[in-house]
């Protein structure tokens, strides 16, 4: 009887809620990534539009993210795994490699060196895909970029 009820009197008020559009739809520049170390006493929360890449080392991984005082990195005791499976939204951050993940929208275009594929951050260096990863990648590619944008961002 008590669960019926509890039915009754919140329904009409989440439909309420939703049609007077209160829900708020985040876009993806607007979604908070957190990253919390493995000892639980450290966490990162930062705007996604703000994240450009993670690089791993053993049991580290450097968060790379512009702040207001310019590009930075935060060491955390984490391995690159355990970041990935904390995202709720695994289309936030893409790994490309064993020692690398980026931020999708941060990447201006990919090139070919050889039979090795880089990304492009707009940053002083390139960020390696490895060969694991460069049908995501193509893929990724293929489903955001117009045909002129595919041409740019391979060249």
């Amino acid at each position: 009887m008590m669960g019926e009820y509890f039915s009754v009197m919140v329904f009409p008020f989440g439909v309420l809620h939703l049609w007077k559009g209160k829900t708020k739809v985040l876009s993806p520049s607007q979604r908070l990534v957190s990253i919390q170390a493995a000892n639980g006493k450290h966490e990162l929360v930062l705007e996604h539009q703000f994240l450009y890449f993670l690089k791993a080392a053993d049991n580290y991984v450097e968060v790379h993210f512009l702040s207001k005082q310019g590009m930075r990195s935060e060491l955390m005791r984490i391995t690159m795994k355990e970041v990935l499976e904390q995202q709720v939204d695994t289309a936030l951050i893409m790994r490309c490699h064993r020692s690398y993940a980026v931020n999708p929208i941060k990447i201006k275009r990919s090139r070919r060196k050889g039979n090795k594929l880089e990304l492009d951050l707009g940053l002083d260096f390139h960020i390696p895909v490895s060969n694991q990863y460069q049908a995501a990648f193509r893929k990724f590619f293929d489903s955001v970029d117009s045909p002129q944008e595919r041409e740019i961002r391979h060249k």
